[in-house]
């Protein structure tokens, strides 16, 4: 394991606050930058906006072999390693930072939905999509931070143990590149048809729904998230993309990153977690979609539809009851507590309903935080073991990053994850989007296929031409 040690830092304002079309093209620029973005919708989780701009190395794993790639010199360090251990590394940083200003995401990345069959003894589909790691996260000692609250941004250059360069010398260099884009007054706006094929047939996926519930009718599992693929076509660079994707659907954990042989654009409402100080641990689980209209009084009763459809109630509640048990698995005894329960969340082109769960931990490392609650309870169903095995059942095709986790792991065991629900996964200039929901009993398999659409039209407006295909 390398062991590195955070020691100091400098900090520079920035004359102009840097928007999201700026901070999308400089993720662009370089491979191992990753922005993690906020649209500023809650106060206390939106706070920040933050791109690791000076990547030092990042850390991959797939099936059983850890590779770290050094971005200074492009060399690479490959070993056989056992998938808990390699990821343990992310979660463990020695460090004198103890009360910085801003969530310094030193570790940033995301590991793959598929990942739980190392640890919950599950399987997954045998196809891939795409060829990525089961994880991924890049080390960084450079920050681009945007302050939502106070509308400033600055340039955080940390001391490290692996930095190439000083602080100083760091902002010197990249402070040229942020202006550079700041001052730029043209970005591309390419036009294009977009033709998005499902990889799953309507007379398959009406099976698979009437076969989940078969399963929910013989008492193997209460509910299961059922999703599928769709795949596109676009020589549309990823910055522009990530930019209108997030423009047309405002959300609090946003991603881009620009890996090293793909690109990963995440736009998710939902945060998996939040650890604070290591005390304190969250999870805020979203079921249920209805879309908008775009007119307020006729919004007002579909939001009313949806917090009384008692499909949805359902949905949400078992998933509640599964976080709790998940939380409480590593909680002080009698501490979690459901802090707010479907209450409705509205986003530009369509509602949901949520909750909050929290619990109090004491000394549980923050890797067992995020075991205790990966995957995500609202994206694989109730119970949790008997659901991932049937959703390998029935999905043909891995998820990869796709209702994953994607975030940060900081000092002062403080970390950030969301699940990536509504992802781009990209390879070239093929791109990959999945789509779906939770079945349960009352699910009716046209209303199901219908809400699967509304998430995937909220991804293909942000072309000027698009088509469904279904073969």
């Amino acid at each position: 394991m390398l062991n590195i040690t955070i020691s100091n830092y400098l900090y520079y304002k920035i004359n102009e606050v840097p928007k999201l079309r700026e901070l999308s093209f400089l993720t662009g620029q370089k491979k191992g930058r990753v922005l993690l973005y906020s649209s500023y919708l809650d106060k206390d989780m939106g706070r920040y906006s933050i791109l690791l701009l000076n990547p030092i190395f990042s850390v991959s794993y797939k099936n059983g072999i850890q590779e770290r790639k050094w971005y200074h010199n492009n060399t690479d360090e490959i070993i056989t390693r056992d998938f808990r251990d390699s990821l343990s590394e992310i979660f463990t940083l020695n460090s004198r930072m103890k009360d910085l200003n801003f969530p310094a995401p030193f570790y940033s990345g995301w590991v793959s939905y598929d990942s739980h069959s190392y640890f919950l003894n599950t399987e997954s589909p045998k196809e891939a999509l795409l060829d990525i790691p089961d994880f991924y996260f890049v080390f960084s000692d450079t920050f681009l931070v945007v302050d939502n609250e106070l509308n400033n941004a600055s340039i955080y250059a940390f001391e490290t143990s692996v930095s190439e360069e000083s602080a100083k010398e760091r902002y010197e260099r990249l402070k040229n590149e942020v202006y550079d884009i700041l001052s730029r007054t043209e970005y591309p706006f390419t036009s294009e048809k977009i033709s998005a094929r499902a990889l799953v047939k309507k007379e398959d996926y009406f099976n698979d729904i009437n076969k989940i519930k078969e399963y929910i009718s013989n008492g193997d599992v209460y509910q299961i998230n059922y999703t599928y693929p769709f795949v596109a076509t676009s020589s549309i660079s990823s910055s522009e993309l990530f930019y209108r994707y997030l423009t047309m659907n405002l959300v609090d954990f946003a991603a881009f990153i620009n890996g090293d042989n793909y690109e990963i654009i995440s736009i998710s409402p939902e945060c998996l977690i939040s650890l604070k100080n290591g005390s304190k641990v969250s999870s805020f689980p979203i079921k249920g979609t209805i879309r908008k209209s775009g007119n307020i009084k006729e919004d007002l009763l579909l939001s009313e539809t949806l917090i009384h459809s008692e499909k949805d109630r359902a949905e949400l509640a078992m998933i509640v009851d599964l976080i709790r048990n998940d939380i409480g698995k590593i909680s002080v005894p009698g501490s979690v507590t459901v802090d707010f329960h479907a209450r409705i969340m509205e986003f530009p082109t369509l509602f949901h309903l949520f909750s909050s769960i929290t619990g109090k931990i004491n000394d549980v490392e923050g890797l067992d935080v995020f075991l205790s609650l990966f995957p995500g309870g609202s994206i694989t169903g109730a119970p949790k073991i008997s659901a991932v095995n049937i959703i390998s059942k029935i999905e043909k095709y891995k998820r990869g990053v796709y209702t994953g986790a994607i975030g940060w792991v900081g000092v002062n065991g403080n970390s950030v994850f969301n699940i990536p629900i509504r992802t781009i996964q990209r390879d070239g200039e093929t791109l990959f989007y999945n789509a779906g929901g939770g079945i349960t009993w009352l699910s009716e398999p046209e209303l199901e296929l219908e809400e699967s659409l509304t998430k995937t039209r909220s991804f293909l407006n942000i072309f000027s031409e698009w088509e469904i295909l279904f073969d």
